[in-house]
């Protein structure tokens, strides 16, 4: 029989118990970065599909409205008046606006002179906007700059748009909001 002496204690117990702390730190700490990193890439899109391109930059916003001066009703009842310019970015050919609304049900937008054609040499046109409220909770809840008006509008080639467009400044945005407000009472 082969005979080694005493027995000596585990390696766990070997390692100072300091030692031991940092290096249970430092495996939870690997341990966390490696399964975080296979979960980001196994959550990211497969990068094998192509991503369709973003359209040319000059595609993108040919017309724009810039919303400019507002007239509340004289008699504080009725659609506050809104006066709008739509801008053409002259690039080539033309543009049909055919509509100015608000997606969903918050708000009616008139617009009488609609539809405006804008081209390079007639590249703005002034337009009169009507807004009231449609449904009162929600027009309450409305933000212009957070929720935009949206624009459809056709190209030369009869192609319909739909941009997201009512450039404002704070004057207008307080405007809207208190007319709003206004008009759907407490």
């Amino acid at each position: 029989m082969l005979e080694g002496g005493p027995p000596r204690p585990p390696l766990l117990d070997r390692i100072p118990a300091r030692w031991r702390l940092r290096g249970v730190i430092a495996a939870v700490f690997v341990v966390g970065t490696l399964l975080g990193g296979s979960v980001m890439l196994w959550a990211q899109d497969d990068p094998a599909v192509e991503q369709p391109a973003p359209p040319a930059p000059s595609a993108v916003n040919d017309v724009r409205l810039v919303l400019s001066d507002t007239a509340s009703p004289p008699d504080g009842e009725g659609p506050l008046r809104v006066d709008a310019v739509l801008l053409h970015s002259r690039g080539s050919g033309t543009a049909t606006v055919t509509r100015i609304h608000r997606p969903g049900r918050a708000l009616d937008i008139r617009v009488p002179e609609l539809p405006v054609e804008l081209s390079v040499n007639d590249s703005f046109e002034r337009v009169r906007l009507f807004i009231s409220p449609r449904h009162c909770e929600l027009a309450t809840r409305w933000t212009p700059s957070a929720q935009p008006l949206a624009l459809t509008w056709r190209d030369q080639r009869g192609v319909v748009h739909q941009d997201l467009s009512g450039d404002h400044d704070a004057t207008m945005e307080l405007a809207l909001i208190r007319h709003m407000d206004a008009a759907c009472g407490p």
